[in-house]
């Protein structure tokens, strides 16, 4: 492409063309939603993988080529009328389903030697060809982007904001327990606090006999610099054949996490035996920080 820097040459494309050409008809009118991880998002994307080869691109250290892709943006450049353009952007891998989207760049590599600039390329033209060739490979992903002063960082990685208190508490189910969870056939459903229960999430999972109903309950003391989170579980249904095999929760029912600052920042996992009749198995709750005021959780 031609320099960009006249953006006059950059012309926007209606979400309807683009859903058109994309052949996506489920996707909506873009918005920008204001979250704690950054601004929360919907975007078709593309692994950079289906038009460029590995062998011929060259992505920034440490980064795998699986995690780079196009972000397909609703606009298109004057000199190519009719080619969507498309972002290099990476989005790592995430257990905790917040998906962070990060703007990026590649080089070209052509028998052995780069091409252009150090800094290669950030922006694509897409081709009608292209896109009708890659379209199986096309998906709408919730994405974040970050703030570049407030950049969130995995669990794994110490923030210097690790250290600021909470201001309240806000729990999500974390994408892994979400997949493992729907592969054994249960269906979640996570109610976040309300005027009446301000300090509860109540999770629920649902199986065709049998219901787990996990309560989170926080308290958050010291001006939100020592957090008390507690997880009571109650289980209704059957497990064996006979309806007389009911579930009952055995001790402990409840466990509990606390937490003060520098906050801990890998999984804490905590366990409950349920039984019926003579059948038990165990629920492992866990519990991670992502944030000051978020936590992910596992079951």
């Amino acid at each position: 492409l031609s320099s960009f820097l006249d953006a006059s040459t950059i012309t926007s494309v209606h979400y309807d063309e683009v859903r058109r050409r994309l052949q996506l008809y489920g996707l909506s009118p873009t918005e920008y939603t204001s979250t704690p991880y950054g601004i929360r998002t919907q975007l078709p994307v593309l692994p950079l993988s289906a038009i460029l080869h590995p062998d011929e691109t060259k992505v920034p250290d440490d980064h795998p080529m699986s995690h780079w892709y196009l972000a397909i943006l609703g606009c298109e450049h004057g000199d190519h009328p009719g080619h969507l353009l498309g972002r290099v952007c990476r989005i790592p891998p995430s257990e905790s389903g917040v998906d962070l989207l990060y703007a990026g760049w590649i080089r070209v590599v052509r028998e052995g030697r780069y091409l252009g600039f150090f800094e290669g390329p950030d922006m694509l033209a897409l081709s009608p060809a292209t896109v009708e060739r890659c379209r199986s490979q096309i998906v709408v992903r919730t994405v974040y982007i970050s703030h570049p002063a407030r950049r969130y960082r995995d669990p794994e990685e110490k923030d210097p904001d690790d250290d600021r208190p909470h201001g309240s508490i806000f729990l999500r189910l974390s994408r892994e327990t979400r997949d493992a969870l729907c592969a054994q056939q249960y269906t979640t459903s996570l109610r976040r606090p309300d005027q009446a229960h301000p300090t509860t999430h109540r999770l629920t999972l649902s199986h065709h006999d049998h219901t787990v109903s996990i309560e989170y309950d926080h308290t958050l003391e010291d001006g939100g610099k020592r957090l008390t989170m507690r997880a009571r579980v109650e289980v209704s249904g059957g497990l064996g054949p006979s309806p007389r095999d009911v579930l009952s929760t055995q001790s402990p029912s409840e466990v509990s996490w606390s937490d003060t600052p520098p906050w801990f920042t890998t999984r804490r996992d905590r366990e409950v035996t349920v039984r019926a009749g003579e059948k038990e198995f165990t629920v492992t709750l866990g519990l991670t920080f992502l944030r000051p005021s978020w936590y992910a959780i596992q079951v």
